[in-house]
């Protein structure tokens, strides 16, 4: 039986001498290798759904169990509803969030400036860097918004 190292380098390898090399990354370990790191997620998720559906037998059998016999059945009755309206109205709200994609979305966005802009500079906005262009000049650590974008470079302005 191969572990789970060897598995993932053999599919990583796509069957091109996967043998040798796999049994080498197995023995070595992936560490520095481009091969994905094996994971073990398939043996958690069928332990997460037979307690998630004990959990809903052990509150049906407790509803129909300890209370009276009508308010039982109605008590299950109400939480089959809710579950449908809940999940009805989540898909609703998110199917109405609108997808903000493309260079639309960084006009207006509020940048800060780790290069002086004279006119040339670097910006970073969300986490990335970029090349900005600020025709009033900018220096570092100023805030400064987005107004237009030119292929990778930002056209930036100061922030009042």
């Amino acid at each position: 039986m191969t572990s789970s190292v060897a598995l993932a380098a053999e599919t990583w390898l796509d069957g091109e001498g996967a043998g040798a090399d796999a049994q080498e990354l197995a023995r070595v370990g992936h560490r520095g290798s481009r091969a994905p790191a094996a994971t073990n997620h398939d043996s958690v998720v069928p332990h997460y759904h037979a307690i998630h559906v004990l959990g809903i037998l052990t509150a049906v059998l407790l509803a129909l169990v300890v209370l009276p016999e009508p308010w039982g059945i109605a008590l299950i009755g109400v939480a089959i509803a809710w579950e449908f309206a809940e999940k009805a109205l989540l898909f609703l709200l998110t199917t109405r969030i609108p997808h903000a994609v493309g260079q639309e979305t960084l006009i207006g966005a509020h940048a800060e400036v780790l290069a002086p802009c004279q006119p040339k500079g670097k910006v970073r906005l969300r986490g990335e860097r970029w090349n900005a262009l600020c025709s009033e000049g900018a220096e570092m650590n100023d805030a400064v918004i987005v107004e237009a974008v030119d292929r990778l470079t930002l056209v930036v302005r100061r922030a009042p």
